[in-house]
């Protein structure tokens, strides 16, 4: 509104000629504005009309042109702020009530100086409803509120963001932390390319270090103890042959060095074949695996076996799932085996395939109590009924890292019914 009085008021001293400002330029300007069409959005406002007022006053006050009030020319202004202070030099403004009994119809009057060659001949004054200001600033309000509130959810949301972006790997990497201490062989999930895709690559290689060498300690002390009782029995029967035995003692002597070299082959074969197992974290050559055709091969490829000791072996079912299938084949040739080593003559073993698992129950004398806990523990192995000896104990640990490696689970538990049913179970990919 200063801005507005003062160009006015320069504007009605430039065309001013006579002793006091003349208002007739204010009159056809004002008559010109109000027949040119108006509609302006401001904020939530519609504005189709002129709010503005605009009074001109002579060098005593009296009134020579207004636009809200044409007639008032004549009238004495001299008394009002706006004009009084204007004419003392000062800075003139007021606020007045055009309805005594009406709070809300305050006008904010602005005046500036009319000043031709410096001399002051008049006083404009340009005026407006403070109701105007205050819709204005109630929709300015509104309208700030709802950008904060917007900017504020936008600012939350990319917080949001970049807090996941921080500590989503880092959960991973806390999840994949946890799970490796509790001796699961995973590899490290994928941690982006930042700074803690680095610290988790860091951890993986720090864990292999670790676990390498107590895996060594772990296994040269195992194997050290494993290969005691062949060695000792091949020193003692190396031992008696350079006597002058007969023949038949000679014969089984020679028959148990054959027995224990074996023994001491299928041992480091077993075991060069669960250490490379054991320190793969995935699976290498994935393929889709059809379960009973895998199944139905190891049947026959154990079929001597079945035979010889008079076990019956059933199949039913189908299933497929993928993975590799060279480690399947052998872990449900390893299972298999261990039922047979398990089942009395004339008894039956139950196949069971389904999709995604197999199932392989013997009607043997089924697991002590005492031996649950341990089955699946490398070297760890329970007499077979027939013979009274031990196997390497490798069978079912190679079968538990194989269903490791492809997602799943491997459970060896007591039959209801008797007998010892193993269960395994494929990631379905």
């Amino acid at each position: 509104m200063v801005d507005t009085a003062n160009v006015l008021a320069a504007q009605v001293a430039e065309t001013s000629t006579g002793a006091d400002p003349d208002p007739s330029i204010l009159a056809r300007s004002w008559t010109a504005a109000q027949v040119q069409p108006l509609r302006a959005q401001i904020y939530d406002s519609v504005q189709t009309r002129l709010q503005l007022a605009i009074s001109l006053t002579d060098r005593h006050g009296m009134v020579l042109y207004d636009s809200a009030r044409p007639h008032d020319v004549g009238r004495d202004n001299s008394h009002w702020n706006d004009v009084l202070r204007t004419l003392r030099g000062e800075y003139g403004a007021r606020a007045t009530l055009s309805d005594p009994n009406d709070p809300a119809s305050t006008w904010l009057h602005v005046a500036a100086p009319v000043r031709r060659h410096d001399e002051l001949i008049g006083v404009l004054t340009v005026a407006l409803p403070s109701g105007t200001l205050d819709g204005l600033a109630a929709s300015a309000r509104w309208q700030f509120i709802a950008s904060a509130v917007i900017v504020t959810a936008v600012m939350a949301g990319l917080a949001l963001l970049i807090t996941a972006w921080i500590t989503q790997p880092l959960a991973l990497l806390t999840r994949h932390v946890q799970r490796a201490a509790a001796g699961e062989r995973i590899p490290v999930p994928d941690l982006g390319s930042g700074e803690i895709a680095a610290l988790g690559a860091a951890m993986q290689q720090l864990r292999r270090e670790l676990d390498g060498r107590s895996y060594i300690v772990e296994y040269i002390e195992t194997l050290t103890h494993e290969l005691k009782s062949p060695l000792a029995g091949l020193r003692a029967a190396a031992e008696l042959l350079q006597e002058d035995l007969p023949a038949a003692d000679r014969v089984l002597f020679i028959t148990n060095i054959h027995r224990e070299s074996q023994r001491l082959q299928a041992l480091v074969d077993r075991l060069l074949a669960q250490a490379a197992l054991e320190r793969r974290e995935r699976l290498e050559d994935v393929t889709p695996i059809n379960l009973t055709a895998v199944m139905n091969d190891v049947c026959v490829h154990l079929s001597a076996i079945a035979t010889q000791r008079q076990v019956t072996v059933t199949c039913t079912g189908a299933g497929e799932s993928v993975g590799e299938s060279f480690l399947v084949s052998q872990a449900l040739e390893n299972l298999l085996k261990n039922a047979l080593e398990f089942s009395p003559p004339n008894s039956v073993i139950e196949v069971t395939i389904a999709t995604h698992e197999v199932t392989i129950r013997d009607h043997g004398p089924g697991i002590p109590t005492y031996a649950l806990p341990r089955i699946g523990e490398r070297f760890y192995s329970l007499p077979r009924p027939d013979s009274g000896r031990k196997s390497t104990g490798l069978g079912l640990a190679f079968a538990h890292n194989v269903a490791r490696l492809h997602g799943g689970t491997l459970r060896v538990i007591n039959h209801p019914d008797g007998g010892v049913e193993a269960h395994m179970t494929f990631h379905p990919g």
